[in-house]
């Protein structure tokens, strides 16, 4: 983390942050729980936070959660589903988003959803956070204000008082 103070976004204490969260960082929540997934799944749970969801990146989710590697059953997938669609806000992305599981892929539909839904922050993971340049970063989004945190950034920043 940088040594220069975070600057909050426009969100205030009277609404929950409207996030767009990338596929990996909904993962480590749900499935890791632990440290700042934990964070994650306690906020949006409280109404702190509302996680932004659109087709593309529900479909994700749901294919990332059926991944052998997680070793998951199907009544498992389910329950994480659970514990994190009743938060959620869907955003209607009329752009298309295409399903192949890729890194640019999922840049893309996050991208749309954060074009679509103009959430308050965008989470991803600490590594893609810091680049900033990626796909969910376009100059229109830029303009826009909306930054791209870590999770440990954006628990840091609702930590401090406004």
């Amino acid at each position: 983390m940088s040594g220069a103070p975070l600057k909050k976004p426009v969100p205030t204490t009277t609404r929950p942050w409207r996030v767009a969260i990338d596929t990996p960082v909904v993962l480590d929540a749900l499935i890791r729980n632990q440290g700042a997934g934990a964070w994650l799944r306690q906020s949006w749970q409280a109404g702190r936070i509302t996680p932004l969801l659109c087709t593309a990146t529900a479909r994700e989710l749901v294919q990332a959660l059926a991944w052998p590697r997680w070793e998951l059953a199907a009544d498992e997938c389910q329950d994480l589903l659970a514990d994190f669609l009743p938060h959620v806000e869907v955003v209607n992305v009329t752009e298309a988003a295409t399903t192949r599981s890729s890194r640019a892929t999922r840049g893309r539909a996050l991208a749309a959803l954060v074009r679509a839904g103009q959430p308050d922050a965008v989470l991803q993971n600490r590594a893609n956070a810091a680049e900033a340049q990626d796909l969910t970063r376009p100059p229109a989004i830029r303009q826009r204000g909306v930054k791209t945190w870590s999770v440990e950034d954006l628990m840091e920043a609702l930590a401090t008082p406004t």
